[in-house]
């Protein structure tokens, strides 16, 4: 029995927020100093009180403005002549102002613009982190701009920023206000619900047949494509039975569900598979199975969610009204529902979904998918275990039915009323960037906040199927951990780790672009170590199996979970939180055991920090973790000015922790990171090593490099050009080298 049946969630959505907003009353008379800017500072330019930072090479300008002003006589005016690209920016931030711990904020401002791009509105907490929501772009007179923001837990101040990060003629700022919000969302409980499958992915049942039915999909059209993947997840609930060769490649005409059905073969998992050239034969021969068609407004694009969720509520297949009057009287497939004209807004389709059928739904799984997408090749899963998807539209692409404040608002209540430390599935990008609102790490942030992760599965294929593999444990075993090493400590040498960690957290970065790597002919040659989502071992085992099956000595794999740690679970009660983290520390242990991994990689703790103290986040792990040897506690040094390069390796309660000490070189939007060379990347990543390692030796430093650039021949060739006091280590090594070099200190030290 669940602890609130579906009928109570709305209701106690509604009495939790205004149970809260009474405790958090009395913070209505918060102020922002100077926040209607009618004050300069001493050089008569800048606001009194506000922090001005233009990042080197930014040709930016942030001032007030005497002509301009909502009200009074002055604004302010952000200027930005610099295109969008990694560390250009101009930001200016407000005093710290005082505000109560798990708090809901409104955060209110009038903007104006002229062609503006790339501009946000954020606010820095004290865990170090930051929430920001995007400005809208282009040219607009004075209009009113609400920003929330919740306080964490302990946090009893926090700063207001307002950032320009791309070519913007003018945006001014004026009258900026901070209060309590009407509607609080902290301080919750956790709701629960029953769970009938083990792991966090519910994981089809049954072996894979003898003979597979296989269909090519890559030259479907698209509203074929769409149904045909329906039906794949309404079929395969009973048993992996339909297999689709996506339009998914990670090299051009090299199909990423060819390769891995060839494996399966390979492994004796299945025999030789059945084509069907003719994709109308799959409706043929599991008719009985399919009740209908579900036809979706296509003027209206949060219908198109509520399509697929209504496929696998109804086992129908989802289609346009152009495929509903084609497909239905030709295979004799009625129309059980038709969307057309039900919905006026995004967000009544999805809360006409909630508000029937969510009893009926998966409680434990979500998804962030973006309606118009033609990326179909996760949905036969989320048809085939009901799984609610919903977007939040961007209020700049004027789309119809989009309603951006309505949507965030309904997000924010299913994340609520959710269990924690369960997947949000899709991703926050679009196939067109201009239907992204929320950044990645607004993205992030916000989800984290509610106690869900995000497995990076915007791309995987057939999960439907490979979900209901069972490898025999056995098979999970790191060649790196089974010979001793005979890297040895000396006292004159600088060890250094390489490992790639950004984007390879994502599920289907293993099933896709990791072949990619895998074949460099130079793999094996250099240490390496890779930042592995252990949840591969129920999403899509035999994919996890093939990498341990090919893994050099040389390579090794620890545990990396996209999530936002230092806000993880942060809007629920204290009782609540603590058991989330119970529960998440416990599930990644058990992760580690089974796949033999010795580490794990902290994606965000330490940003903004200087140290993390032993109750801190690194506590957390390194207290939970009995099974690991090392931590590596951030992706990138993006805190490398609150952590010195000789305090980026440490002993925390008897773990290694390592800070990376270098950046990884970042992409943008105007770059084309395949036209990287290589002598350039490795010169520049070389040089960064030898000018932030510190001065005593030994030293050890834990470095990164992108994903979408590095490869094995890259750190090969980085290994070569390494003079011979710098030593090139596993991670695990590391960890090793450095817990000797603390021994051997303290033994000299007695």
């Amino acid at each position: 029995m669940r602890e609130h049946s579906h009928p109570y969630l709305h209701a106690l959505w509604l009495s939790t927020c205004l149970t809260v907003t009474c405790l958090g009353a009395t913070t209505d008379g918060v102020v922002v100093p100077n926040g209607d800017f009618e004050k300069s500072a001493s050089d008569g330019k800048s606001p009194e009180g506000w922090t001005v930072g233009i990042a080197p090479n930014t040709k930016a300008t942030i001032e007030l403005d005497p002509a301009v002003a909502h009200s009074g006589r002055s604004s302010i005016r952000l200027v930005d002549q610099s295109p969008t690209q990694p560390f250009i920016y101009a930001v200016i931030h407000s005093p710290k102002i005082t505000v109560r711990p798990e708090t809901t904020y409104d955060i209110r401002f009038f903007a104006r613009a002229t062609n503006a791009t790339g501009c946000s509105v954020g606010a820095d907490l004290d865990v170090g982190d930051v929430c920001r929501e995007n400005l809208p772009v282009g040219s607009y007179d004075w209009q009113l701009i609400t920003f929330t923001v919740t306080t964490q837990p302990d946090e009893t101040e926090l700063t207001i920023h307002f950032l320009a990060d791309g070519l913007t003629e003018g945006l001014w700022i004026d009258d900026v206000s901070i209060a309590a919000s009407p509607r609080q969302i902290a301080g919750l409980s956790e709701v629960r619900y029953p769970k009938d499958f083990s792991g966090p992915f519910p994981r089809t049942p049954d072996d894979l047949p003898e003979r597979l039915l296989v269909c090519d999909a890559t030259k479907l059209p698209d509203e074929t494509y769409r149904w045909v993947v329906a039906l794949e997840g309404i079929v395969n609930r009973k048993g992996p039975r339909v297999y689709l060769i996506n339009k998914v490649a990670h090299e051009p005409g090299i199909w990423v569900d060819e390769q891995w059905l060839a494996y399966m073969k390979q492994r004796g998992y299945t025999g030789e598979e059945e084509r069907l050239a003719d994709p109308e034969e799959l409706v043929r021969r599991f008719r009985d199975e399919i009740a209908g068609l579900v036809v979706f407004d296509p003027e209206l694009p949060g219908s198109i969610n509520a399509s697929w969720m209504l496929a696998g509520l109804k086992n129908c297949l989802p289609v346009s009204p152009e495929t509903a009057a084609s497909l239905g009287p030709r295979l004799g497939l009625r129309v059980v529902m038709d969307l057309r004209g039900m919905w006026k807004r995004n967000v009544e389709a999805y809360r006409y979904v909630y508000d029937r059928y969510w009893d009926q739904m998966c409680h434990h799984v979500l998804a962030w998918q973006f309606p118009p997408s033609r990326r179909f090749c996760t949905q036969d899963y989320l048809v085939e275990f009901k799984v609610f998807q919903f977007w939040v539209s961007n209020p700049d692409d004027k789309e119809k039915g989009g309603d951006p404040k309505a949507e965030m608002a309904f997000a924010h209540e299913i994340l609520a009323n959710t269990p924690a430390n369960i997947p949000m599935m899709g991703w926050v990008g679009g196939d067109d960037p201009k239907y992204v609102w929320l950044t990645e790490y607004t993205f992030s942030h916000l989800v984290s906040e509610y106690g869900k992760f995000i497995p990076g599965s915007d791309l995987d294929c057939n999960i439907s199927v490979h979900s209901a593999f069972r490898p025999d444990g056995g098979l999970f075993r790191q060649k790196s951990r089974r010979q001793p090493s005979a890297v040895k400590l000396e006292n004159d040498k600088a060890y250094v780790s390489f490992s790639i960690m950004e984007g390879i957290d994502a599920l289907n970065y293993w099933q896709g672009y990791q072949r990619k790597m895998w074949a460099d002919p130079q793999r094996g040659q250099a240490p390496m170590g890779f930042g592995m989502n252990p949840m591969l071992n129920d999403v899509m085992p035999l994919v996890q199996q093939y990498y341990y099956e090919t893994m050099t000595a040389n390579e090794s794999f620890f545990a990396m979970v996209y999530l936002n740690e230092p806000v993880y679970a942060n809007r629920f009660r204290k009782s609540d939180r603590e058991r989330i983290w119970s529960e998440w520390l416990r599930s990644i242990g058990d992760y580690c055991r089974r796949l033999d991994m010795d580490g794990v990689e902290v994606c965000w703790s330490g940003v903004g920090r200087r140290n993390l103290p032993a109750d801190g986040i690194l506590g957390r792990y390194c207290r939970a973790l009995p099974e690991i040897d090392y931590l590596i506690a951030d992706c990138g040094a993006g805190n490398r000015a609150t952590i010195p390069s000789d305090a980026c390796a440490s002993l925390v309660d008897g773990k290694v922790v390592f800070h990376t000490l270098n950046h990884y070189h970042v992409w943008s939007a105007n770059e084309n990171m395949n036209a990287w060379p290589m002598d350039r990347e490795n010169e520049r990543t070389l040089q960064e090593i030898q000018r932030l390692l510190p001065h005593r030796r030994p030293a050890f430093a834990s470095t990164v490099g992108t994903s979408w650039v590095y490869r094995p021949s890259w750190v090969a060739d980085l290994q070569r050009k390494m003079p011979p006091s710098l030593v090139l280590v596993s991670p695990r090594d590391l960890a090793r080298l450095y817990r000797e070099s603390r021994n051997a200190g303290a033994g000299n030290a007695k």
